[in-house]
């Protein structure tokens, strides 16, 4: 797949956007990306590599999976109501339908996403049940 500046990336430390392309000077062929949330290590220089991307899309709504948790705001009425509602992305099904809600509803706003990658790599394991 071909990256390009503006298109959010998933990878293993979470979703970003690519806001610019950082050529190798050593090889014109190898390309890494600046996003606007991390640096990878990317032989020896802090930048993402195409290698990290697992996906990508201009759609922020393309790279949510099951797993996921999502904090989104929905802006009711003109009198500037807005609920916060939290969501566990437990199956296909909730998936399908919140991607669905989102598509549909331009008063919905995806505020933050926290994937499962983030979650389990940050948790605290307290016992095995």
């Amino acid at each position: 797949m071909k990256f390009e500046e503006g298109m959010y990336v998933r990878t293993l430390k979470g979703i970003a956007k690519i806001i610019d392309r950082k050529l190798d000077p050593n090889d014109y062929y190898f390309q890494c990306w600046v996003t606007d949330r991390f640096l990878c290590i990317c032989d020896d220089t802090e930048y993402l590599c195409d290698s990290d991307i697992l996906k990508a899309s201009y759609n922020i709504i393309d790279l949510i999976e099951v797993g996921d948790i999502l904090l989104i705001k929905d802006f009711v009425d003109e009198a500037c109501m807005i609920f916060n509602d939290m969501y566990y992305i437990q199956n296909e099904n909730q998936l399908f339908n919140i991607k669905r809600d989102l598509e549909k509803n331009k008063n919905m706003k995806i505020s933050k996403i926290l994937t499962k990658e983030q979650y389990e790599n940050n948790s605290y394991k307290v016992e095995d049940i």
